[in-house]
């Protein structure tokens, strides 16, 4: 579980980074006036505008939360999991991905046989071969590999994404 999230942060570090920058600023800004609210203007009007300024703000946060939920899934899911055969390996635009066909039901739900396209690192892909059985976990979301064993007869290799 350590390893699935060390790697959401080292892909996502800077999206992590400025949702807690914009929930510290909010919260900082909120507080400062409320509290020139309550010490200079404690009338109906001055809180009126602290209400109108504090659900403008409200919805900034709100707004840049779930622009990092539906970009960022990955971070409020378990991570996915399974075993199979190498049936496919791709290289299109900078981008490795390579196709598993996963035998028996695994954590993410699908079925026995379900075929799922998974992406990979440029070391990685190199060195999977197409026919070799791997247990992959992975991101649900982005179906990025977070670390893959390639189960050979007698030996287990592990490559981790960096």
């Amino acid at each position: 579980m350590a390893e699935y999230y060390r790697y959401l942060w080292l892909s996502t570090w800077p999206a992590v980074i400025a949702v807690i920058l914009v929930w510290l600023f909010v919260l900082c800004r909120l507080a400062g006036k409320a509290r020139r609210t309550w010490r200079r203007e404690r009338d109906a009007w001055g809180f009126l505008v602290l209400l109108g300024k504090s659900m403008v703000w409200i919805g900034v946060v709100a707004g840049c939360t779930a622009m990092f939920v539906m970009n960022d899934a990955d971070w409020f899911r378990q991570p996915a999991s399974c075993q199979g055969t190498v049936l496919s390996k791709e290289a299109v635009g900078g981008r490795y991905s390579f196709q598993i066909g996963a035998a028996g039901r695994k954590a993410d739900g699908k079925g026995a046989g379900a075929v799922r396209e998974l992406f990979l690192d440029q070391t990685t892909y190199r060195l999977l071969s197409v026919g070799e059985r791997v247990s992959v976990v992975y991101l649900p979301v982005a179906k990025e590999t977070v670390s893959l064993r390639i189960l050979a007869a007698g030996r287990d290799l592990v490559y981790k994404s960096p």
